[in-house]
Order: structure tokens, then C-alpha cells, then sequence
């Protein structure tokens, strides 16, 4: 954990006593621990230095001065490189080696206004490819940056404010993110085109809104994201036509159950994440299914995609930190609408 006392402290799972203190000059706005050796960690401050860490040495073992205030911090899957975010817009990429970091490559993100900085507020490589990096920033936007090119843009709600964090799900296939108007937002990224260098501009998107909300990320445990079942079987015929008797359209936060919460005072509260009555319709014709176990394979093909393509976020669970001191728990309990 990172904090504002100037130090970074290193806990264990389960135990409630602080195993280590790393001192700074100034507030920590982020930490990651090296993906490839745990043994280190990096850290980001505003006094404008860059800082890795090695957790048995209990000091910094090497550094950068990106001489600019430290924002936002991610490494590479690999741990051989990372970038750094700040204050003002800009990214750059360094590579680590054994004996020194070296700067490659630098990317200035413009805001809406010229005059002022674009504050990067969270940085993530894309688990499916590795030449991709998803970049929030204050401007109200998500973008996709392969290489130095920006590839994709996604546009919050209009005076949605800075986007504070953005994550991918473990998949790879959507994006989560929260905006300054408390708003948690997914994003498809599944529908992104890898051979595009073209910038394309997506701002449709579900949404929900929660007070006080300021991190959200996508649970990675099991059943974060469920795979999508072929439209030939008869598993999902059945749970298809199970679910038809809801109404049809449902607004998006109807679709997002509160599932538990957890206080700072060490209280928590759950609820029933899964009303079956409440599940809403998937609104395809059920002439459709009437044969479900037809032989055409045209059609067995253009079902199945279809399905893989509306499920991908049944049981989809987000997780989120409020100013209140609270986290919550979000369950998407129902199956995707066509809009």
C-alpha cells in the first residue's frame, strides 16, 4: 500500500501487522509489484523519481527522474519494462535491464484543452497483446495505445469528468471504468479490430451509478466472466427460453445487484444477487428456437456466435472503493439486452 505519509508499506494476506515501511521524499501515488519476480516492486512519487525496489534488501536497488509529478505506473506482463504516467499527460516507456533503465519511447496525451495538462490516472497492458496499453485520463477519456499511436478512444457520459481508474476484465474482451460522476462503466473491447491503426471513437457503453464510488475493478476469481455456451446445445436453448418470461428491456443499473459490502469499521452486509423473477428477457423471437436441435449449420454457426457474443458478461462481478471507506460488491445477475 502507498500513502500520502510518504511511505509504501508491504502486508501479507491475513495478517494484520506490517511486515516492512519504504520510506520516500513525498506522497506515493502508486506501487506494483514486478510481475515476473516478486521480490521487487516499483514506485511512483510526486517528488518526480521512479523507484524499484528489491522487498529483500529493503531499499531502492534503481531509479528515474521522469522530472514531473508521478500519477499512474504499470509493468509489462514480462516485468522487463514499465511506464510512467504524470501529472501533465505524458507516458514513457522505459526498459529494465539488469544494470539500468532505459527510456524508449515518450507520448504526450493531449487534452481537451491545449493550455492545460491531461493528469494520467491508471495505465494497463492488455492481456491479449502485449504492444497494447489501455490509458485513462482526466479528460474523460479511455484510450488504446499500440505502440506510440493511439488506436481507440472511449468517451464517458458528457460532464463524466476525469476517468480515475480503467481495467481490463481477465479476458480481455471489456473494459472497466469510473468517472468523477460516480458512474462505474463497461466498455466492449471485444469488438475492437487488433489490424486497425485508425483512431475510432466509441462512446456507446452500460453504465451504472453508485455515491461516492472512486475504484473499480473486475473481480478476477472465478466466474468473472463466463464463457459463452454454443446456441446449438441444449444447455443453452433451455436457458435461454428459461429467462424469457421478464420483461424485455431493463435500464442498466437494473442489471447490476448490490451483492455485498465491507466498512472500514469492519462491518458487512450482503443481499440475494440473483432474483430469478427479476432476470430480464433476452429479446430474441422464440420461433427462433422453436427446432433447436436443427442440422443446418449456417444457422447452428450464426447462433452460436451470436450467444458467445451476448454472454460474455453473465456473471460478470465488479468490485469498487468508495470515499465513504466502503467496498462493494456488483453482480450482473442478468442476461444482456439488444439495443
Amino acid at each position: 500500500s502507498s500513502s500520502e505519509d510518504k511511505t509504501v508499506r508491504l502486508w501479507q494476506v491475513g495478517c494484520n501487522e506490517c511486515l516492512g515501511v519504504f520510506h520516500h521524499n513525498n506522497y506515493v501515488t502508486c506501487i506494483q509489484f514486478n510481475p515476473g519476480d516478486e521480490n521487487y516492486f516499483i514506485s511512483g512519487s510526486i517528488d518526480g523519481k521512479v523507484r524499484i525496489w528489491g522487498v529483500s534488501e529493503r531499499r531502492v536497488v534503481d531509479w528515474a527522474d521522469v522530472r514531473d509529478v508521478v500519477t499512474a505506473i504499470c509493468y509489462q506482463q514480462d516485468g522487463k519494462g514499465f511506464i510512467v504516467g504524470s501529472i501533465t499527460g505524458t507516458c514513457r516507456f522505459y526498459e529494465a535491464s539488469v544494470s539500468n533503465l532505459q527510456l524508449n519511447a515518450q507520448i504526450h496525451i493531449q487534452g481537451k484543452k491545449k493550455s492545460s495538462g491531461n493528469k494520467i490516472t491508471s495505465i494497463q497492458f492488455s492481456p491479449e497483446d502485449s504492444q497494447r496499453v489501455m490509458i485513462a485520463s482526466e479528460d474523460s477519456n479511455v484510450r488504446i495505445v499500440d505502440g506510440i499511436d493511439v488506436v481507440h478512444k472511449y468517451k464517458g457520459l458528457p460532464k463524466s469528468g476525469s476517468q480515475m481508474s480503467a481495467s481490463f476484465t481477465s479476458t480481455g474482451r471489456h473494459i472497466i471504468s469510473v468517472g468523477e460522476d460516480s458512474r462505474v462503466y463497461i466498455w466492449n473491447y471485444d469488438l475492437c479490430d487488433p489490424s486497425s491503426k485508425q483512431t475510432k471513437t466509441v462512446r456507446s457503453c452500460e453504465h451504472f451509478f453508485f455515491e461516492d464510488v472512486s475504484v473499480a475493478i473486475p473481480w478476477t476469481g472465478m466466474g468473472t466472466e463466463q464463457k459463452g455456451l454454443s446456441c446449438g446445445s441444449p444447455q443453452c436453448y433451455f436457458q435461454t427460453q428459461e429467462h424469457q418470461e421478464a420483461s424485455s428491456w431493463v435500464r442498466d443499473s437494473e442489471r447490476f445487484s448490490l451483492a455485498n459490502w465491507f466498512s472500514m469499521d469492519g462491518s458487512c452486509k450482503g443481499s440475494a444477487t440473483w432474483p430469478e423473477e427479476k432476470l430480464p428477457l433476452w429479446d430474441v423471437p422464440v420461433a427462433e428456437h422453436d427446432h433447436p436441435f436443427h442440422n443446418n449449420h449456417d444457422q447452428h454457426h450464426n447462433n452460436s456466435h451470436n450467444c458467445t457474443g451476448l454472454s460474455a458478461t453473465w456473471g460478470l462481478v465488479i468490485v469498487t472503493a468508495g470515499w465513504d471507506g466502503k467496498i462493494r460488491t456488483f453482480h450482473n445477475y442478468g442476461l444482456p439486452v439488444r439495443i
